[in-house]
């Protein structure tokens, strides 16, 4: 056969999902019976037959290739990897097309499937129709593969669609729980029209515009501009552009024709912006129409992000309606270059900034306008009579106003009534643009009864551009009128026909908004509107009642997004302050909105209230616990898990001990709450944490307004910040390698990054483009720098040279060579005219920039110049050394000035402040150290990274610093702040491991530092240190006698400590790798370690001798644990299995299989009933060890988990886990009972005897929680 013939439907399915294949083979068959179908799947290979070759035979010859999408489908590592990338690349090629039918509901977007012809939508999978309907649709999914194969594109959606019911764990986050429904799907028999979210329905009376809407179609369809602009500029009111005149409707009009539809078969998305839009909300809303499931948008530049990506290849359409800023719309301007946008708005230039192409929206004609008003008057256009022409030219030809006017006479009004009525409004409005719609907006509500006027007037306590629930009128009006909810449907229903409001979707009683110019004149007419903000809010009924006990706005219910987003606000404008106060210090409050809204708008919450309470030091305080915090409590799918890392934040604050008291009165039982200080808790230095980076941060720099920063990653991304929120604006693509360097021009219009790409990259910051790149550098980039005017760059490499760059052209202007070594730093004098350069072959070099010539080398005296800097005078440099010192030199005479002493590794990064009086530096030692230059003194070390700090940069006030670590993170200092007083000892590097002794009094721990320390568990003093490991200790366990502690070490040994004496008592060898895990036998006797090196092994304690050997596993050993009886012990192993041995036979008694990834920890219930194993996938799993079966998956971690433990009374089980999250079990259901998030991975946990207390010990240290129970029953 020709191998370039493809003439058959290739089926892709699970062998999970075969009875679905059977089914659709059945409606298949009279196609292939009569020849016009081709279809082979894997049960037509026959017996004997190798499987892939027939595979590899077929796939070639697919013309269509079929995927049955499922759960199962996804998991398979053999379809994703083998047999659809084939089908997607002959796809791509134009050889193939792929159709794809959803069995069951599943996640496909991450998959990239989405963009390809879905047979229905992924959120309608066939599973979740009655049998007849499953039926049916197999039907037309037969006729639509005929169609397919055939050439003929078939009915059906091109993008997944959100689900519609979708099933959530208890407790989840209620923004995984809203969906979108999308408002109309119209498919033609030709070509798929595109799905349609969120337009709304055409307004009564649209008023066809043909001219316009031609125009406007024309540009989107076959013009080239991605974006096209509505402004609706007319010459009465100048560049403003004007309301009312049309441009919403004829942007629905425009959804609505069938060859735009047809022209965007990704989809058309509708979003009304305003003026204060919900820019996230937005973006999650669109992401779940694009069928994601359960999105995470922490900010609007990470929504952005998410969307660019599923965007990059649609061909859909976006329509912005009334965007009021630049920034708004640079937000959701994420379309890939087969989309289109379309933006209304007053502002043209709104449209210039985001590159749009401007098409004006004029007034309707006389006979428009004329025809417009016997529409919405209901009177034959042919029967108006005189005065309608004049009505007409008094609105002036704005639709709105016509809409209006032609209300009244439809409510009875006579026409000369109507007219003499706005020529009086002529005088009041005189010639102002919004005139003719005020005046009608008058006579309208003026024409309302007496009770209708005032419940109309009431409308106006709600903010302009909000979408307002009907609920939430229902309660307003019921507090102010006693209305029913069916009166208050009917009035709202009356107000709509007048057209004095807009009703989101009468049927499905969605809610209201209103034009924005509708608004205004409502405040026109009610400029104090304090009581009924009042009204509304005592409508809350046991929220509001502050004589009641429980009286909190926390009480609000979960599912009154209106009343979380606006409260705040109305308790403003009602006069409330106080109450807003209460409401910013209630802890509870503040954690249930950050759960349902995100942490800035409680910290936009905090600021309100501090406008009315700016003296009020705890309200103070809060506010920067909760900046300091924001990065731990936000994203969390459990609201306890907000609450209890809330409380965990707040415990021990002096100032805030009412407020910690309040929260824990209203926890829900049980709960984690800490019994030491949290060795995490920040310095007051700082201000917030920043995270998104996926890598180490090598770099930032900080703009000359001080307003935003930029970062450069091991991500290979730039990313830019909003100093203030802490909301990543931007991130820069387009490193192939990782971003070592980055500089922000004088300007402030560009950045400059390095790469270990060997490229410089200048990028517009404002658009994110890529401007120049800049090739020379025969290895990495390593550093980069703009000089003071912006007109050239200077970047040094590993190739041990330093080049100069014109920034215009992109020339390489000048080669510096000189180093023996790779350049490491390199910085500009203030005045341009000198270039210092640091390098591995511990020398500065200064050269002149002019000429190249190396004015002077300054020897670093057997250690690596890993920075430098000068002074803003050009006097004095500094630089960072791998000594961990940091120099400053005299420029002039090459002498070395001072030394600055204090770390105690490799200093990586170090800064200048522009007054030149005191010097940044950061350190492998993972602290940022601030020196008074002239005294050499430390003035302030700066804690709180769990990497090493590989930068930092100082504010042009010098009032901040920030820094970037291998944690991932930036975190930004305020310089003035002292440093918080420690009062705990600490290990000088991660803590590892944990156990307690049994009568609970003491806690040992072990270290990367090499030693174990003994802790007093009650004061958190630290009683004795043991050393002498030569290598990490990895574990620790002590006795049934508490009189020794074991401890392993990745020093391949063992050792058996005296805890009274400190003494090393024994150490044990013969592991070939490091020791990962140890365990005592409950009569003392006998060890059990495992090794790196793949075995455990048995150990007599008092004589150090080796008694068994324990091999089986083909993965290092990480975890170990011995049952109750001493008969036998558990073991885990990366090799993805645990095992269960004899311990006096060595014998392997049972293999447990089935994790998906490496164990990483192991425990034994109190009976030895069951299992538990904690994997590096995030589960854990409960076995019956007797059976091998596996109980009970426990699901939640991100991340590894590296401990776990069962309490002693067999009852609860507590894991740690490197997501940095803490999480507490019940042992016997699988149920989570409570968590929290500390701010570093957790490595150890361990329960304390006879108390409901645990040790979690980690990156950040050792902590000491409580598990607080119900009080026991009599």
């Amino acid at each position: 056969m020709n191998p370039d013939v493809r003439d058959l439907i290739y089926v892709s399915y699970s062998h999970q999902d075969k009875a679905w294949l059977e089914k659709l083979f059945i409606f298949l068959k009279p196609y292939q019976r009569k020849g016009r179908l081709a279809v082979w799947a894997d049960p037509y290979i026959q017996v004997g037959d190798l499987w892939r070759r027939e595979i590899d035979q077929a796939l070639p010859r697919a013309k269509v290739g079929l995927l049955l999408v499922s759960p199962h489908f996804l998991a398979s590592d053999f379809i994703m990897d083998q047999e659809v990338p084939p089908l997607e690349m002959a796809s791509e090629n134009g050889h193939a097309r792929l159709f794809c039918v959803p069995l069951s509901s599943s996640v496909v977007a991450p998959t990239g499937l989405d963009k390809y012809q879905w047979a229905r939508p992924p959120h309608e999978a066939l599973d979740l129709l009655p049998e007849p309907q499953q039926h049916a649709a197999l039907v037309t999914i037969a006729q639509q593969l005929v169609e397919v194969f055939h050439g003929v594109q078939p009915d059906g959606v091109s993008c997944a669609a959100p689900e519609s019911d979708v099933v959530i764990p208890p407790s989840p986050s209620p923004a995984a729980q809203r969906v979108v429904q999308p408002v109309a799907v119209s498919l033609g028999p030709q070509a798929a029209r595109a799905v349609i979210y969120g337009v709304p329905s055409q307004r009564p009376h649209f008023q066809d515009r043909p001219e316009e809407l031609n125009r406007l179609k024309l540009s989107l369809v076959q013009g080239r501009h991605g974006a096209i602009g509505l402004t609706g500029e007319t010459t009465k009111i100048g560049v403003h552009g004007q309301g009312g005149i049309g441009k919403t409707v004829l942007a629905i009009a425009l959804t609505n024709d069938e060859e735009v539809q047809r022209a965007f078969p990704d989809g058309i998305y509708w979003f009304t912006l305003g003026q204060e839009p919900d820019l996230i909300a937005c973006q999650v809303e669109w992401l779940k129409a694009l069928g994601d499931q359960a999105p995470v948008v922490s900010s609007a530049s990470q929504g952005k992000q998410q969307l660019q990506r599923y965007l990059a290849e649609k061909t859909c359409l976006l329509i912005l309606d009334d965007v009021w800023q630049t920034e708004h719309a640079v937000a959701l301007d994420v379309i890939g270059p087969k989309s289109r946008l379309l933006i209304t708005t007053r502002d043209a230039t709104i449209l210039t900034a985001v590159g749009a192409k401007e098409e004006s929206v004029g007034v309707l004609s006389e006979q428009a306008a004329v025809q417009l008003l016997a529409e919405w008057s209901g009177v034959d256009p042919t029967k108006l009579p005189p005065e309608a022409v004049q009505v007409a030219d008094s609105c002036q030809g704005v639709p709105l106003a016509l809409a209006l006017a032609g209300a009244q006479i439809h409510e009875g009004m006579d026409w000369a009534t109507l007219l003499l009525a706005l020529t009086e409004g002529d005088l009041e409005f005189l010639d102002h643009p919004y005139g003719s719609i005020f005046k009608s907006m008058k006579l309208s509500v003026q024409a309302l009864s007496e009770a209708d006027r005032g419940r109309y007037l009431e409308l106006v306590i709600f903010p302009e551009d909000a979408h307002v629930p009907d609920v939430v009128i229902e309660r307003l009006w019921h507090e102010t009128a006693g209305l029913t909810a069916a009166q208050s449907q009917k009035l709202l229903s009356r107000f709509a026909r007048k057209s004095l409001l807009l009703r989101k979707d009468e049927r499905s009683r969605f809610g209201i908004s209103f034009h924005d110019l509708q608004h205004d004149f409502l405040r026109l007419l009610t400029p104090d509107a304090a009581s009924v903000h009042r009204r509304l809010l005592e409508s809350y009924g046991p929220c509001a009642q502050r004589e009641t006990s429980d009286w909190s706005w926390s009480n609000l219910a979960e599912g009154d997004s209106y009343g979380w987003r606006y409260l705040a606000y109305h308790l403003i404008q009602g006069n409330r302050r106080s109450e807003l106060t209460m409401a910013a210090k209630d802890l509870r409050y503040l954690g249930k909105k950050i759960w349902l809204m995100g942490s800035n708008t409680v910290e936009g919450d905090i600021q309100f209230a501090l406008h009315g309470a700016e003296h009020d030091q705890a309200l103070q305080r809060l506010q920067r616990v909760l900046s300091q915090s924001a990065h731990l409590v936000t994203n969390q799918p459990y609201l306890e898990g907000v609450l209890t890392t809330l409380l965990s934040r707040v415990q021990g604050e002096p100032m805030l001990q009412g407020e910690s008291q309040q929260l824990e009165s209203s926890m829900h039982l049980p709960y984690v709450k800490a019994v030491w200080p949290i060795p995490d808790k920040p310095d007051p230095a700082l201000v917030r944490t920043l995270g998104g980076h996926g890598d180490w941060v090598r770099s930032c720099a900080i703009n000359v307004t001080g307003q935003w920063i930029v970062s450069g990653a091991d991500d290979q991304m730039i990313k830019v910040w909003d100093r203030h929120t802490g909301e990543c604006l931007r991130t820069l693509k387009g490193h192939s390698g990782e971003v070592r360097s980055c500089a922000i021009d004088p300007t402030g219009q560009w950045i400059v990054s390095g790469s270990s790409d060997g490229m410089v990259k200048i990028w517009d910051l404002h658009t994110g483009d890529c401007l120049r790149t800049l090739k020379g550098h025969s290895a990495e980039v390593t550093s980069c720098a703009i000089d003071p005017t912006g007109q050239w760059i200077v970047s040094g490499s590993s190739d041990g040279t330093v080049k100069i760059w014109d920034h215009r052209t992109g020339r390489c202007l000048r080669r510096l060579e000189g180093h023996s070594d790779e350049v490491t730093s390199c910085a500009i004098d203030p005045t341009g005219q000198w270039i210092v350069s640091g390098s591995g072959d511990q020398t500065l070099r200064i050269w002149d920039r002019r000429t190249g010539e190396c004015l002077r080398t300054l020897e670093g005296r057997g250690t690596w110049i890993t920075s430098c800097a000068i002074d803003p005078t050009g006097q004095w440099i500094v630089s960072g050394s791998s000594d961990g010192t940091v120099k400053v030199w005299d420029r002039h005479t090459g002498e070395c000035l001072r030394t600055l002493k204090g770390h105690s590794d490799w200093v990586r990064n170090c800064v200048i402040d522009l007054t030149g009086h005191w010097i940044v530096s950061g350190a492998d030692d993972q602290t940022v150290k601030v020196w008074d230059r002239r005294t050499g003194e430390c003035q302030r070390t700066l804690e709180g990274h769990s990497g090493p700090v590989t930068s930092c940069v100082i504010d042009p006030t010098g009032q901040w610093i920030v820094s970037g670590s291998g944690d991932q993170t930036l975190r930004i200092w305020d310089r003035r702040t002292g440093e918080y007083p420690r009062t705990l000892e600490s290990h000088g590097d991660w803590v590892t491991s944990c156990a307690i002794d049994p009568t609970g009094q003491w806690i040992v721990s072990g270290s990367g530092d090499q030693t174990l320390r003994i802790w007093d568990r009650r004061t958190g003093e630290c009683l004795r240190t043991l050393e002498g490991h030569s290598g990490p200790v990895t574990s620790c366990v002590i006795d049934p006698t508490g009189q020794w502690i074991v401890s392993g070490s990745g020093d391949q040994t063992l050792r058996v400590w005296d805890r009274r004496m400190g003494e090393c008592l024994r150490r044990l060898e013969g592991h070939d790798d490091g020791v990962r895990s140890c365990a005592i036998d409950p009569t003392g006797q006998w060890i059990v370690s495992g090794s790196g090196d793949q075995t455990l092994r048995i150990w007599d304690r008092r004589t150090g001798e080796c008694l068994r050997k324990l091999e089986g596993h083909d993965g290092g050993v990480r975890s170990c644990a011995i049952d109750p009886t001493g008969q036998w012990i558990v073991s885990g192993s990366s090799d993805q299995t645990l095992r269960i041995w004899d311990r006096r036979t060595g014998e392997c008694l049972r293999r447990l299989e089935g994790h998906d990834d490496g164990v990483r920890s192991c425990a034994i219930d109190p009976t030895g009933q069951w299992l538990v194993s904690g994997l590096g996938d995030g589960t854990l799993k409960v076995w019956d060890w007797r059976t091998g079966e596996c109980l009970r998956r426990l699901e939640g971690h991100s991340d590894g988990v590296w401990s776990c433990a069962i309490d002693p009374m067999g009852q609860w089980l507590v894991s740690g886990s490197a997501d940095r999250g803490i999480r507490v079990w019940d042992l016997a259901t699988g149920r989570l009972m409570s968590l929290l998030r500390v701010d570093g991975g957790i490595w150890g946990v361990a329960w304390v005897p006879h108390i409901n207390q645990f040790v979690a010990v980690g990156v950040r240290g050792i902590y000491v929680f409580e598990l607080v129970l119900p009080p026991r029953r009599s």
